[in-house]
This record gives C-alpha cells, sequence and structure tokens, in this order.
C-alpha cells in the first residue's frame, strides 16, 4: 500500500497461522517483526482439553517457520494456569516451552470458569493458591526473560513509529520499534506523531537523572541526603525491565526514607532477574540490611 511504511498484525490464532501467512513476512517489509501467538498451554493434555486444535510440536514448528523467514522475529503469547486437571507435570511443560521460545512479552491469567464454556462442566480441582503459586513462578520468568530483551536494547538506536502520547507520562511521547516494544520519549514536536524516527534507547529519564544525582552525591559524602531528597521522584518510577537493574540503588533510597515495605520488593525483584553483583557497594549494604532483624 502506498505510504505505508509499517504494518501492525495483531495477533493470530496457532491453527490458523497458515504457510502463506507466513510467507507474507518474507514479502512485505511493512510488517513488523513481531507476533502475537496464544498457546494458552505447553501442556498437548491441557491443550486437548481447551480444543485448542493444535499441539506443542505443532506450535514449535511454525515458530520455527516464522524465524526462518524473520531471524529477528520476537513473540508474545498468552497463558493460562490451573486448568481444570492441570497437574505439575502439565505445568513444568508450560515452563518448558516458555524456556524453548524465550517469549518477549506474555498475557498470564488464573484460570477462572465462565459460564457456556465446554471447561465450565470440568470439576475445578485446582486449588487458589497452587494457581496463584504457579502464576507467580511463570510471570517471574517471563519477566526475566522480558528483562533481558530489554538490557539487550539499551544503548542502540531503533526505527519507531510514534503513536501518540505516553501513557506514562503526557509530557513524552510514545513510539513502538520493529518488534513493537513501546519506547516513550522526551521531546515538545507532536508532528512526529505518525512518523517513522531513530531514537537511541536508555532506561527511565528520571531514573538517570535520579543515578546521576547520586553519583554526585556519593562523590561529595552526601549520599544519605540525596536519597532522603529523591522520595518523590522515585515514587513515580515503576519497577519496569527497563529499570530493574537498578534496584539496589532505588532499594537504598527507601530504606533511607524508612520505606522497608519498598525496599524489599525492589530487592526481591532485583534478585529474582538478575545474579547479585557481590562487588557492589549498593548490593553489599542491602543485603547486610535485608539479613537484618529491621527489614525481616
Amino acid at each position: 500500500i502506498d505510504g505505508i511504511e509499517r504494518i501492525r498484525f495483531t495477533t493470530s490464532h496457532p491453527h490458523e497461522f497458515k504457510d502463506d501467512l507466513v510467507e507474507v513476512y518474507a514479502n512485505v517489509p511493512e510488517l513488523v517483526s513481531h507476533v502475537h501467538l496464544p498457546i494458552q498451554s505447553g501442556s498437548d493434555r491441557i491443550l486437548k482439553l481447551m480444543r485448542r486444535r493444535y499441539d506443542t510440536n505443532k506450535y514449535l514448528k511454525l515458530i520455527e517457520k516464522i524465524k526462518k523467514i524473520r531471524p529477528d522475529m520476537s513473540f508474545s503469547s498468552d497463558f493460562i494456569v490451573g486448568f481444570p486437571g492441570e497437574t505439575e507435570e502439565d505445568f513444568q511443560a508450560t515452563m518448558d516451552i516458555v524456556e524453548k521460545v524465550k517469549f518477549d512479552a506474555s498475557y498470564s491469567f488464573i484460570y477462572s470458569q465462565r459460564p457456556n464454556t465446554p471447561a465450565s462442566q470440568m470439576e475445578d480441582d485446582v486449588s487458589e493458591k497452587v494457581k496463584k503459586d504457579r502464576l507467580d513462578l511463570l510471570q517471574d520468568r517471563l519477566n526475566q526473560i522480558a528483562f533481558g530483551y530489554s538490557r539487550k536494547l539499551v544503548g542502540t538506536i531503533q526505527n519507531c513509529l510514534v503513536m501518540g502520547l505516553s501513557k506514562k507520562d503526557p509530557g513524552q511521547l510514545q513510539a513502538r520499534t520493529i518488534c513493537d516494544r513501546v519506547v516513550n520519549f522526551q521531546t515538545d514536536d507532536y508532528d512526529l506523531i505518525g512518523q517513522l524516527v531513530n531514537i537511541q534507547i536508555f532506561p527511565d529519564d528520571r531514573l538517570n537523572a535520579l543515578i546521576q544525582f547520586w553519583n554526585f552525591a556519593k562523590k561529595n559524602n552526601l549520599e544519605e541526603i540525596a536519597y532522603k531528597l529523591s522520595i518523590n521522584m522515585l515514587s513515580s518510577i515503576e519497577a519496569s525491565a527497563d529499570n530493574i537493574i537498578y534496584g539496589p540503588q532505588i532499594a537504598l533510597a527507601y530504606i533511607f526514607n524508612d520505606n522497608f515495605e519498598s525496599a524489599i520488593n525492589w530487592i526481591e525483584l532485583y534478585e529474582s532477574v538478575k545474579e547479585v553483583d557481590s562487588n557492589s557497594i549498593y548490593t553489599r549494604i542491602l543485603l547486610d540490611l535485608y539479613s537484618s532483624n529491621d527489614l525481616n
């Protein structure tokens, strides 16, 4: 289509994603290198109960076909945990397929009965605690993988389509990379909306400002004061994949402001996605505080 430089294909049922659609990715460069391909479960037994009309082997072969056409393709998916009859073995099969595909992003939910569906006639025999525990495990691993993709983008220049105002900050615009990752950036040029622009990727601008502030304070022995002064800005910084890398510094700031609950949340989040750097002064302080009675 003349004048159309980027096309985003939203989603497809894996059973309906035929070879002719795969070939479109070879012939239409305007299609973004991202596919949302819901699998729901990594267990063939559960997929059959869900009446999904495909198994994991067919799903993985489809992934391989797409990646052969577009090696840089990113994938997202949907998952349901705790479907009636789901065993530990079934859940492990879901975790296994996450490792095989390495989804860029995903949506995951606890199963709940819906009226007038085949599953509503099945016994909901998985306890709420087991469902929640499984969801936590799944989401933790999905977040770890997404974090890895985010860190690889930091420092790179991405050709992005500017979509409109940022949902996080009305002073920023929101864009999407060719792999459909959201990028928020500061500008007062609203004419960029609808345009393709090159953007160099950095972590949260507010966080960058804080890091510079903390580094300056550290050199001048004003670190504790700096952490106390930074609390208002900290409260607006989300625990996103781009920001988790600064978990120790953020947690330490919360500790200096006597907000131990938020500090613990950032410590646990940081340690769940990144190996602890034992040489970091922040990490050593945090581990000491975390093991003390003050934080337990």
